[in-house]
């Protein structure tokens, strides 16, 4: 609790981390060794349900930056904006990568593999989404499902591994639990969906890199945050017909963070006007 209560002091910043503390663990110990002076930056460990209702109601607290779900973000700020405790707040995000027909599928593959399973679909600009212009939609997913197929799941510590595990037994379930959301919601698995349990892999919490195809924009997995390696592919409902008239952008690729688009006719792009179908649900969009 002190060290909650020195955080919010205006001496500096408190920071709490529920998970892969390591890291943030090793970024302390430098700075500490640096000469960072005492009190200036603190780390607090343990359950958000915790320490996080503790630093959004605590009385000396005067700003926050929390990264996560749509639900809690909501509810801090709910609780923080009748304080006039300064909020900054990064949700959910569902960010899709657009591929339109005269783009390069090689290294558009590429990089939809590299956004969705590398760092195991565990970060805030993940890809989850693939919207595929029709002309190409059966070529870029045979290619990306050939090229995912042959990703090593492992120890990220070793050498030649591609893909890590879930950060923990929980957000391992919850993964699972989103890839039979999309089975029985009608999407179909064409790439991955199980838990690798052999070669050693069961004291890990390791998923196969999953694809999905057959999913519509109502369906959970292309609507909601799954913090995971697992991709749906959809088509694009941005077609190659850009022009000087304005384009708008859906609702459901509202949730994003980052939007990706992959077109060869650049300047056919920067001609267009984008804007968003209803500009009360955008987050941050970068293109």
């Amino acid at each position: 609790e002190d060290g909650i209560r020195d955080s919010g002091a205006s001496r500096g910043l408190g920071d709490v981390y529920k998970r892969q503390p390591i890291c943030t663990i090793r970024v302390i110990e430098a700075l500490n060794q640096a000469g960072l002076p005492k009190g200036v930056l603190n780390m607090v460990t343990g359950a958000g349900s915790v320490i996080g209702d503790e630093l959004v109601s605590n009385p000396v607290i005067k700003a926050i930056s929390f990264t996560g779900s749509c639900e809690v973000g909501q509810s801090i700020q709910q609780k923080t904006a009748s304080k006039g405790v300064k909020t900054q707040l990064e949700m959910g995000g569902k960010n899709p990568t657009i591929v339109l027909k005269d783009a390069d599928l090689d290294l558009a593959t590429d990089i939809v593999i590299n956004g969705a399973f590398f760092s195991t679909g565990q970060k805030c600009t993940a890809t989850s989404r693939a919207l595929i212009e029709k002309e190409i939609f059966n070529d870029f997913v045979a290619l990306l499902v050939d090229k995912t197929k042959k990703l090593k799941v492992g120890n990220g510590l070793e050498q030649g591994v591609d893909v890590g595990p879930c950060v923990d037994e929980n957000q391992m379930k919850t993964v699972l639990d989103y890839i039979e959301i999309g089975q029985k919601e009608g999407a179909n698995i064409i790439c991955g969906g199980q838990r690798l349990m052999d070669e050693g892999r069961d004291k890990g919490y390791f998923i196969q890199p999953t694809i999905f195809s057959g999913v519509s924009t109502d369906m959970r997995i292309a609507q909601e945050e799954i913090f995971g390696p697992v991709l749906a592919t959809l088509l694009s409902p941005l077609g190659y017909s850009f022009g000087p008239e304005e384009t708008v952008i859906p609702d459901y690729l509202v949730m994003a963070i980052l939007i990706l688009i992959f077109i060869t006719a650049i300047g056919v792009l920067l001609q267009t006007r984008l804007s968003v179908e209803n500009p009360s649900k955008m987050q941050v969009l970068r293109f």
